[in-house]
């Protein structure tokens, strides 16, 4: 009983080897990976070296169960046959189905009859026979392969390959196909003689993707055809050949996990007959990072060559390229951001010498709960800067009406404090009060004041009556109307509207004091708000018995 036990440790782990990851390679003798525990309705001896178990027969070892009709081990022959119907289930969902398997003595090399393999839940693989040859390879003869749900009167896949011969190989988990034929229900496509698939519980496998086909009236019809290349766990390249009549390019995508971040690289360079005597391309630069004592350094630059490169091979619908490089770091009351944001603009009727190319920004808020006077004080402080190449002080000869070389620099300072309390029949009242300090410095602009500073006081009074109705079903419905009254005082400076030229009017500045984006321009005197918000919010624990 021992050696059988030590047989039917091996035969699971020979059988599951055909469904399983290159991890399990097939143990030596006896080498199992634990006890195996054999469960049947009848349980015989013949003889002194053949044992017999029948009806219901399920192996168990570890997390894996083969289940069959009938086990014989002939102990003279050192030999296991397994009848079916047989099913081999592991504990990731990979499972093998046959209806007889024979080992030989050296419990390297076997042979399923009528087999079938479910490769990661994923893939099927239905063949006549499956041969386990060297304990690393299993060969499967007239194999039909396809990753869709057989269903239907017919039981016919939406796709399906088939091809005479199927070589799994464990060890490198790659599928090898010999005189394959890809069908789209039953209709034939495409013949290969010979191709080659990862199996599904390979992650990162190098070779072709699948291609894709562009037709434009620029470049004509091309194809794609992208490589992936992986450089260990960590890294990989996937190379990208485009062709066409009027075209050679070749686009890449580099990446790369780090410890603390992630980098992410695309790109391509191009000769074609839109521009014969340029090389043409573009570089795109992602990345997020984690630095010492929270900081986190963020990225997002881009380049192209010339404007029109990224519209005529389809990569970008953007007009203006922004590269961006920022450092944040956010605790539970202090917020601090530094960036530094560089404009392309690929527009026709834009120069990126009129407009700002290079804009600085620095900014930090400060929360504290004084107990003197209670509620919420916050302090905040921004700079910013902008700068256009151009030097002419005045309005050149476009249409746009700016300033063609103004610069401004700015240094703004907020200090507010805030509190709620609830009056009445469930009634919430708050009250705000702010103090703007900014400061304004323009150069080369022949129409403003180089220096302009002001001081800007602003209060609001709120109401809000928070309303919920809870439903049969537990759902809770919430509408709440609001009311503000709100002032802001101080008079308007001279200095240029250079950033508030766009007012956008949505549900983060509804009740804002000043829903201008930018403090060059701010809302004064008196306002008067109303708003109602709501929400559904449904169960989350399911409906009530």
């Amino acid at each position: 009983m021992t050696r059988l036990t030590r047989r039917l440790a091996t035969l699971l782990s020979f059988c599951l080897a055909l469904a399983t990851a290159p991890a399990m390679a097939q143990p030596t003798d006896g080498a199992g990976d634990g006890p195996a525990l054999l469960v049947a309705d009848d349980l015989f001896v013949e003889g002194e070296d053949r044992l017999v178990a029948t009806g219901n027969v399920e192996a168990l070892q570890g997390g894996y169960r083969l289940i069959a009709t009938r086990i014989t081990y002939d102990g003279s022959a050192d030999q296991l046959v397994i009848e079916g119907p047989i099913r081999v289930l592991d504990e990731a969902g990979n499972l093998v189905t046959a209806d007889r398997a024979e080992m030989d003595q050296a419990l390297e090399n076997g042979i399923l009859t009528g087999a079938r393999m479910v490769l990661d839940q994923q893939l099927q693989l239905a063949s006549v026979e499956a041969r386990r040859v060297e304990g690393r390879y299993t060969q499967l003869s007239r194999v039909v392969a396809t990753s869709c749900q057989v269903c239907g009167p017919n039981g016919v896949p939406l796709w399906q390959i088939r091809a005479a011969r199927v070589v799994h190989d464990q060890q490198a988990q790659q599928l090898y196909f010999d005189n394959a034929t890809f069908h789209i229900g039953r209709v034939p496509v495409f013949y290969f003689p010979r191709i080659r698939l990862p199996d599904p519980t390979l992650a990162r496998a190098r070779g072709l993707l699948i291609p894709t086909f562009r037709s434009t009236t620029l470049l004509g019809l091309g194809v794609k055809v992208p490589y992936f290349i992986p450089i260990g766990d960590h890294q990989d390249v996937t190379l990208i050949p485009y062709l066409s009549p009027k075209t050679r390019t070749m686009e890449f995508r580099y990446r790369r996990a780090f410890r603390y971040g992630d980098l992410t690289l695309t790109g391509g360079l191009s000769r074609d007959t839109l521009q014969p005597e340029a090389l043409r391309g573009y570089l795109f630069a992602e990345g997020r990072f984690d630095l010492p004592d929270d900081f986190k350094l963020e990225f997002d630059l881009a380049s192209v060559s010339d404007e029109s490169y990224l519209n005529d091979y389809g990569i970008s619908s953007k007009d203006r390229l922004a590269s961006s490089v920022a450092v944040t770091r956010v605790k539970r009351d202090v917020f601090m951001q530094a960036s530094i944001v560089n404009y392309q603009t690929l527009r026709d009727l834009e120069s990126n010498d009129t407009q700002p190319r290079i804009m600085l920004d620095y900014y930090v808020e400060r929360r504290f709960f004084p107990a003197a006077i209670g509620g919420e004080l916050r302090l905040s402080a921004e700079t910013h800067g902008h700068l256009r190449r151009s030097k002419l002080d005045v309005d050149g000869p476009d249409d746009d009406d700016e300033v063609d070389g103004r610069d401004v620099a700015r240094l703004n300072a907020e200090l507010s404090w805030r509190d709620r309390w609830t009056v009445g029949p469930g009634l919430r009242m708050g009250v705000t009060g702010h103090l703007w300090a900014d400061r304004f410095i323009t150069e080369q602009d022949a129409t403003s004041d180089r220096d302009v500073a002001s001081l800007t006081p602003g209060a609001a009074v709120e109401l809000r009556w928070p309303l919920q109705r809870r439903g049969f079903d537990g759902g809770r419905t919430l509408l709440e109307p609001v009311v503000q009254l709100g002032w802001v005082g101080g008079e308007r400076k001279a200095n240029p509207n250079d950033e508030s030229t766009r007012v956008d009017f949505d549900e983060a500045n509804l009740l804002s004091l000043s829903r201008f984006p930018a403090p060059d321009r701010r809302e004064r005197g008196t306002t008067r708000r109303r708003a109602c918000a709501g929400c559904i919010r449904p169960r989350r624990d399911g409906p009530r018995p």
